[in-house]
Protein backbone atom coordinates (compact mmCIF):
# COMPACT_ATOMS: atom_id res chain seq x y z
CA UNK A 1 0.00 0.00 0.00
CA UNK A 2 0.86 3.80 -0.76
CA UNK A 3 1.49 6.69 1.39
CA UNK A 4 -1.20 7.94 0.10
CA UNK A 5 -3.96 5.31 0.84
CA UNK A 6 -6.34 6.45 3.55
CA UNK A 7 -9.82 4.62 4.86
CA UNK A 8 -12.90 5.73 6.35
CA UNK A 9 -14.11 3.73 9.23
CA UNK A 10 -18.17 3.94 9.97
CA UNK A 11 -20.43 2.25 12.61
CA UNK A 12 -17.41 1.78 15.12
CA UNK A 13 -18.87 1.94 18.69
CA UNK A 14 -16.81 3.15 21.80
CA UNK A 15 -15.52 1.09 24.68
CA UNK A 16 -15.59 2.80 28.42
CA UNK A 17 -12.33 4.01 27.91
CA UNK A 18 -13.06 5.84 24.57
CA UNK A 19 -11.37 3.20 21.79
CA UNK A 20 -12.63 1.21 19.26
CA UNK A 21 -14.70 -1.87 19.84
CA UNK A 22 -15.02 -3.74 16.22
CA UNK A 23 -13.45 -5.78 14.30
CA UNK A 24 -12.90 -5.56 10.27
CA UNK A 25 -15.82 -7.20 8.63
CA UNK A 26 -15.54 -9.34 6.00
CA UNK A 27 -16.55 -7.08 3.30
CA UNK A 28 -13.74 -4.46 4.53
CA UNK A 29 -11.36 -6.75 4.47
CA UNK A 30 -12.14 -7.92 1.17
CA UNK A 31 -11.85 -4.88 -0.53
CA UNK A 32 -9.38 -3.63 0.78
CA UNK A 33 -7.50 -6.91 -0.26
CA UNK A 34 -8.49 -6.55 -3.88
CA UNK A 35 -7.09 -2.87 -3.86
CA UNK A 36 -4.00 -4.29 -2.09
CA UNK A 37 -3.81 -7.03 -5.25
CA UNK A 38 -4.28 -4.12 -7.83
CA UNK A 39 -2.03 -2.02 -6.92
CA UNK A 40 0.88 -4.55 -6.43
CA UNK A 41 0.01 -5.56 -10.24
CA UNK A 42 -2.39 -8.30 -9.88
CA UNK A 43 -0.07 -11.21 -8.93
CA UNK A 44 -1.01 -14.61 -8.74
CA UNK A 45 -0.83 -16.88 -5.79
CA UNK A 46 -1.49 -13.94 -3.08
CA UNK A 47 -4.63 -14.23 -2.37
CA UNK A 48 -3.71 -15.12 1.40
CA UNK A 49 -1.05 -12.39 1.71
CA UNK A 50 -3.44 -9.64 0.76
CA UNK A 51 -6.37 -10.58 3.06
CA UNK A 52 -4.11 -10.65 6.03
CA UNK A 53 -2.40 -7.69 5.22
CA UNK A 54 -5.99 -6.15 4.41
CA UNK A 55 -7.06 -7.38 8.17
CA UNK A 56 -3.85 -6.09 9.77
CA UNK A 57 -4.09 -2.65 8.31
CA UNK A 58 -8.04 -2.02 9.24
CA UNK A 59 -7.14 -3.52 12.95
CA UNK A 60 -4.91 -1.43 13.18
CA UNK A 61 -6.61 1.54 11.85
CA UNK A 62 -9.54 0.49 14.39
CA UNK A 63 -7.93 0.59 17.43
CA UNK A 64 -5.31 4.00 16.86
CA UNK A 65 -6.31 6.97 18.55
CA UNK A 66 -5.69 9.90 15.90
Amino acid sequence: MNAETRFVLVNADSDSEGGINRSPTHAEISSLAHQIYQEEGCPSGLAEDHWYAAEGFLKREMFTDD
